[in-house]
């Protein structure tokens, strides 16, 4: 205890030292407070003594005040002629019209007193004076807007407005407006679009608003009324003021015209951030935000959107707000386009540098050619990297538009995947027409939308050899493995989830990418790629056709008279060029165990085999007046055959098999239009079972060689039934002569 008061004696003692000061404070107040009391008293009872003196006065002084006041009144009827006619000639209409006003009810009260009636026709022949000046102004072109509105609003109150003067309105505004942005267009670039935006706004927007201000009190009730009492006018139809309405239309889409020629320019020119911050007094927004690279522009916009917005509560009716987000939308659009044009264009310069590296290949090999499997893996590899940086660029600017924005917040992340989306369908489109040249660089092509015909990208114009047809079809298949996907989940990385419904579903070019769209875009560029190696396919098949229908033109086959003894040497061409088109596939995909590189070919005993029977066709051992009918009938129940399968596996023998199907088929269809005679028949026999002796060197054992055998299985019916003679040639001799060719033809392949 006594430890706690020696802490703490200091504190007593200052306690009660106050409280003594406190003390006396008091005591001190109690006097103050009785001589108040004491002063009040003196003042109410000497206020009561002089309101109780000057009762008896009091009315007489508010009749007085009565009286002196109308007398003013009447000091200002008797002299409102002279103060309308001076208010006129100094040209101060609005005074005149206000005096005017003030004294018409007056006038109207006592117009059955002569005085008073002199005034008031007097004044009215002022005012009909003054209605006169002020319609003529209606068509003064050297007036300013807000003294034209003005003008509407005196009109107005003296009652002298009619359809005439609001078309006079609406067409002086009209002419004035265009030459006031005409004059904009006149001055050249602004140094900002900030700078273009505040003086803009000062004199074009600003005074819109008030023309539409001054039209919707003065002109609109009038214009509303007249319509419902229309006779024409159902019920349920809704009041307009289509002029109106039509130049409102107008008179914005000026504005807006040249407000989005400035929004196009480059994010950079919108101004500085101190600009920004001075202009617009910005101290909302976190230093993130404001550091940002998009944030000048984001901010322009915002300003841009509200300055509308405020006419817009007006006339809400004639949806300005809604035009100023669509602007806001088309030129962050815009924004984004760019970054992709970049990418379009990046996207055909890797196109001209890896067409070199392919040609480089084949003059870089002993072999006559490389693989081009590696090298579309780095190009993939490289595509991937270009797309992922163009949406980390794109990052900052959504970010930024979510937090200035907020009301528009979905736009942006809808309008970065729309035009990532956009940007595989040109991609998937491109690569397609390199396997169609014709098309890919016809000027008169028209495969792009809107937004993409005004910023096409001219693709290159490359050679599409079957190499760089077989390096595109690779990079597809890398892509849409690996890279789309890849692309896809760094996109989801840099859009934050959206804080606003999205518009972009009702604008044109604006749409949200969804699981459906991703899959799609995976599974387009897989079909890309399988077409691509079925170009490269019907490449080499079309080589081998041409060589078969040269030498079915250049024979006589209804003439021929001897048995043939040996093959024609178009079927030997096609065996090598199949050899040569096989060795040329197989080094482009790096196939080093194809037998169109080494010197193997396939199990020698299927050779036998072959030998050992003939080719079946399908009318065998039918009647010749009825083979044909036969033939379709085996036909519709035969299995069919695709020669270009949906899913065309990338290798050599998938190429191979397909371009022979391709050739075989074309011959069986020649021959269909042909007409045989005994020996032309033999003569296709031979043909037919020399290529069936020479393929299976070529073609996997399986799938692949009953197809092969059905094919020339149809070739030979076909012969059989346009034969005028359907008389085969014997078995034996056939395979002396077949086994003589094979074997002179096997040992020359390369």
């Amino acid at each position: 205890m006594q430890m706690l008061v020696y802490e703490n004696y200091n504190k007593f003692i200052s306690a009660t030292d106050t409280i003594r000061k406190m003390k006396n404070n008091v005591a001190s107040m109690e006097d103050e407070v009785g001589r108040v009391v004491k002063s009040m008293d003196t003042i109410t009872s000497k206020s009561e003594s002089i309101n109780v003196a000057l009762a008896p006065h009091r009315s007489k002084v508010e009749k007085l005040i009565g009286v002196r006041r109308l007398l003013k009144r009447f000091e200002f009827i008797f002299e409102l002629p002279q103060r309308l006619n001076t208010a006129v000639k100094q040209k101060e209409y609005a005074n005149a019209t206000k005096y005017y006003l003030l004294a018409r009810r007056i006038l109207g009260r006592y117009e059955h007193i002569s005085s008073f009636k002199a005034i008031q026709v007097e004044a009215e022949k002022i005012i009909q004076q003054l209605e006169r000046l002020l319609k003529k102004r209606m068509l003064d072109t050297t007036l300013e807007s807000e003294e034209l509105c003005d003008t509407v609003v005196l009109l107005h109150q003296l009652d002298a407005c009619n359809d005439e003067i609001r078309d006079q309105f609406l067409e002086w505004h009209q002419a004035y407006f265009e030459r006031a942005v005409a004059m904009f267009k006149a001055q050249g670039t602004a140094t900002s679009v900030l700078d273009f935006l505040q003086r803009f706004n000062a004199d074009v927007l600003t005074k819109m608003g008030r023309v539409f201000s001054v039209y919707k009190t003065h002109f609109m009730p009038e214009v509303v009324a007249r319509e419902k009492l229309s006779p024409s006018r159902k019920s349920s139809d809704a009041v307009r003021d289509d002029l109106f309405l039509s130049f409102v239309k107008e008179l914005f889409a000026l504005y807006l015209g040249e407000c989005v020629v400035q929004f196009q320019r480059p994010h950079t020119d919108f101004g500085s951030t101190d600009e920004v911050l001075d202009v617009l007094q910005d101290d909302t927004f976190s230093s993130a935000v404001v550091e940002s690279e998009y944030f000048v522009f984001m901010r322009v916009m915002k300003h841009f959107v509200a300055q509308v917005q405020e006419v817009d509560r007006t006339i809400p009716m004639c949806g300005l707000a809604a035009n100023a987000a669509e602007i806001v939308e088309s030129c962050v659009r815009f924004q984004i386009e760019g970054v992709f044009r970049k990418l379009r264009e990046d996207t055909c310069e890797l196109f001209v540098t890896s067409h070199e590296d392919v040609c480089g290949l084949g003059r870089s090999s002993r072999d006559g050619g490389q693989s081009v499997q590696p090298l579309a893996q780095h190009s993939a590899r490289e595509f991937t990297d270009m797309m992922q940086k163009v949406l980390q660029h794109m990052e900052p600017m959504v970010q930024t538009g979510f937090a200035i924005l907020s009301e528009l917040s979905r736009l942006f992340s809808d309008l970065v995947q729309s035009q990532f989306y956009d940007f595989l369908k040109w991609f998937n489109v491109s690569v397609l027409q390199y396997a169609e040249p014709k098309r890919a660089f016809s000027q008169a092509n028209g495969l792009l939308g809107t937004w993409e015909e005004q910023d096409n990208i001219a693709l290159p114009l490359l050679e599409s050899t079957p190499q760089f047809l077989l390096f595109l079809a690779c990079m597809c298949q890398e892509l849409s493995t690996e890279g789309i996907g890849e692309c896809v989940r760094g996109l989801i990385e840099c859009l934050p989830a959206p804080l606003s419904p999205s518009r972009s579903s009702e604008s044109i070019g604006s749409r949200r990418m969804n699981q459906q769209d991703v899959t799609h875009m995976i599974e387009v560029t897989r079909e890309s790629s399988v077409e691509l190696l079925q170009h490269v396919a019907k490449h080499y098949g079309n080589q081998l056709c041409v060589i078969v229908h040269n030498g079915v033109v250049a024979t006589s086959w209804a003439d021929m008279d001897e048995e043939p003894r040996s093959v024609q040497e178009m079927m030997a061409a096609v065996v090598e060029a199949t050899f040569r088109f096989g060795k040329e596939v197989a080094l482009a995909l790096g196939d080093d165990q194809s037998i169109f590189i080494g010197t193997n070919s396939r199990t020698a005993s299927r050779d036998f085999r072959r030998r050992a029977s003939a080719l079946r066709s399908r009318n065998a051992g039918v009647a010749s007046a009825t083979s044909g009918m036969q033939l379709d009938v085996d036909r519709i129940f035969a299995r069919k055959i695709h020669i270009f399968p949906s899913q065309l596996e990338l290798t050599t023998d998938a190429f191979v098999q397909t371009m022979l199907k391709m050739c075989i088929k074309a011959f069986s269809e020649w021959v269909r239009l042909l007409e045989l005679s005994k020996f032309g028949l033999q003569q296709i026999q031979l043909d037919a079972e020399f290529l069936r002796s020479t393929l299976m060197h070529i073609v996997v054992a399986g799938e692949a060689e009953e197809e092969v055998e059905s094919l020339l299985s149809d070739l030979l019916s076909n012969a059989r039934a346009r034969a005028v003679e359907d008389v085969l040639m014997d078995q034996s001799n056939v395979v002396a002569i077949v086994s003589t060719k094979s074997t002179q033809v096997l040992s020359r392949r390369g």
